[in-house]
């Protein structure tokens, strides 16, 4: 498998992983039927992540990284007085929210800290 295959793969399982954990929720999604959804070998799952809370964990990561490297290219402007900043801040957000509401929908309807402790060492990998 070539290298823009493996992404390409990688890819469709986060989809399918993002529209069922938003629809079911995490504990009600099988890797199983990730695996069916982005019609891959339930194998290839556990090739890219260690479990399914590592794929969570990667859609939590990869929508906070996106808000907040957005939000400090913002803050980091110097042309913007900080009313116009806030402005820009509160725009950014609705359009990330729009533009990634699926991601959003996992992140509102798990809750991080329903799935892991506040004092959990997988805290620390993200």
């Amino acid at each position: 498998m070539e290298k823009t295959e493996k992404f390409e793969r990688r890819q469709e399982i986060l989809a399918a992983a993002i529209e069922l954990f938003g629809e079911k929720g995490f504990t009600r999604t099988p890797t199983s039927l990730i695996a069916r959804k982005a019609n891959v070998a339930e194998g290839l799952i556990f090739h890219y992540f260690k479990n399914k809370r590592k794929i969570l964990f990667h859609i939590l990561d990869d929508i906070l990284e996106e808000y907040l490297q957005g939000m400090d290219g913002i803050c980091g402007d110097d042309h913007f007085s900080g009313l116009e900043t806030m402005d820009q801040l509160i725009r950014f957000h609705f359009i990330l929210t729009n533009r990634r509401s699926k991601s959003i929908a996992v992140l509102h309807r798990e809750l991080v800290t329903d799935i892991i402790g506040q004092d959990s060492e997988d805290l620390e990998s993200l």
